[in-house]
């Protein structure tokens, strides 16, 4: 009986401690403002260079295919792309030198980044991943994301074109989200 009073006692110690230490962890960091654009409005990207996505398309089982069979890709599973056209204005009279690594395309539990093995191998169709704007220069610029089936369950890939996707380049302090539809 006694080792039972002790045990409870000792869990309800390390709940408490617990407790205690996610309050503290959340007072801290709280939680990331979030800036949201609609499909088509602008945010500010990196200083001065504002974005909006204008265009974005689920290619269709075979237009994916097609395109990496054209460029000797292989996928490990069923896979889907998504071409997000943006738009890049450089509002400084510096020239501008962009990483775009960061811009992540998003939906709920996957994360993805620009498929640099397909924007390569496409030169032509996409963009590359170091942008550079003249002072004043806006650029509209493609980038391919792909998505596979095993990153889903069934349910959710058979209907991969109703989710919900935004591209995102920040998420804490602030997260950024452009939304595609």
């Amino acid at each position: 009986m006694k080792k039972k009073i002790i045990l409870l006692a000792a869990a309800g110690i390390v709940l408490v401690a617990t407790a205690f230490g996610y309050h503290k962890v959340n007072a801290e960091h709280p939680r990331a403002i979030i800036k949201e654009a609609a499909f088509g409005e602008t945010l500010e990207y990196q200083k001065d260079v504002l974005i909006s996505v204008d265009k974005a398309e689920i290619l269709s089982k075979e237009e994916t295919n097609k395109l990496l069979s054209d460029i000797d890709i292989e996928p490990l599973a069923d896979s889907r792309i998504i071409n997000v056209t943006i738009t890049l204005t450089n509002s400084t009279e510096e020239i501008q030198e962009l990483d775009m690594t960061d811009l992540n395309l998003v939906t709920s539990g996957m994360t993805n980044g620009i498929a640099k093995d397909i924007s390569d191998s496409c030169s032509g169709s996409y963009g590359r991943l170091k942008q550079v704007l003249a002072p004043g220069e806006t650029q509209q610029i493609t980038y391919p994301y792909e998505m596979l089936s095993l990153w889903f369950t069934k349910k959710d890939w058979e209907q991969i074109e109703e989710r919900e996707f935004w591209l995102s380049f920040s998420e804490y302090p602030v997260k950024t989200i452009l939304r595609l539809d």
